[in-house]
């Protein structure tokens, strides 16, 4: 409940930025700042034109949201390597919604999908291609998720550390959910910009018409260098990392916030069950 709750605040906030990024990436045109491409947008399409998509993004963020963290806490305990933790249950969750992803992509990179419905997918996709582009996913979010994780959890026993300094050992890192958000952004920013290139490469492979020849994500990333070197490779950077930092942050606020309040209302329950 609570990783639903974030991925859901998380989608609504930063959508309009992975808009930005994806047609960043699927067109290769840079016009101007972020400010004059939202500006493009809102006055070639309307303001809702930058919510595209947000419908398969509920649809891939909550669940998705859902399986990580569930997953990454109870394998964060079993393997006690936040780097494998996160790493692992990012692959179990991308490879249950990688088709949702791809609606998601299609619905943002092209203005006439709108909400980008099943029907669309199916028709223009088909269904055995549903999982085109898991393979750089994959490759982006898996580095992503374990270089994150790592970051994060360091970054929070450091805190903790200083904070617990001269008042003894506390049993385990632990923070406010406000300064947890903060961490998890940083987290995020550093994340995000190495993993860049296979964003771009993710997004060229899922805008793809179906009836173009299967490709791989080497030679996505061969013609991307070629045409225009290595700039190519890290088309949407800003956006991208514009758009993740607070998106991992929403989420871990969110997420902490509802645990530690579910956490509160279940001693409740205990403790009435106790004096009965």
């Amino acid at each position: 409940l609570s990783a639903c709750a974030g991925g859901a605040v998380s989608s609504v906030v930063t959508t309009p930025l992975d808009v930005i990024r994806v047609r960043t990436q699927a067109t290769g045109r840079v016009s101007g700042g972020m400010a004059t491409q939202f500006a493009v947008v809102i006055r070639m399409e309307g303001v809702a034109a930058l919510w595209s998509g947000l419908r398969p993004a509920l649809g891939t963020v909550v669940p998705a949201t859902a399986i990580y963290m569930s997953l990454y806490d109870t394998l964060k305990e079993r393997l006690s390597s936040p780097l494998l933790a996160g790493g692992l249950a990012r692959l179990v969750s991308l490879t249950a919604t990688s088709p949702l992803e791809l609606m998601r992509t299609r619905a943002q990179a092209f203005p006439s999908v709108g909400g980008g419905s099943n029907a669309f997918t199916l028709d223009h996709v088909g269904p055995l291609r549903l999982w085109r582009g898991t393979s750089a996913s994959i490759a982006r979010d898996v580095p992503f998720s374990c270089l994150y994780w790592a970051l994060f959890e360091r970054l929070k026993a450091c805190i903790a550390a200083r904070h617990y300094a001269g008042h003894g050992t506390a049993p385990k890192p632990s923070l406010r959910p406000d300064t947890s958000m903060v961490v998890a952004a940083a987290a995020a920013a550093v994340a995000a910009v190495p993993t860049t290139p296979m964003d771009v490469i993710k997004t060229r492979m899922q805008v793809l018409d179906a009836a173009a020849p299967t490709t791989s994500v080497s030679s996505v990333g061969h013609g991307l260098y070629r045409s225009g070197g290595v700039r190519n490779l890290f088309l949407g950077v800003l956006p991208r990392v514009s758009k993740v930092a607070p998106s991992c942050a929403i989420v871990m606020g969110v997420y902490e916030t509802c645990k530690a309040q579910c956490e509160r209302w279940r001693g409740r329950e205990h403790g009435v069950r106790d004096a009965v």
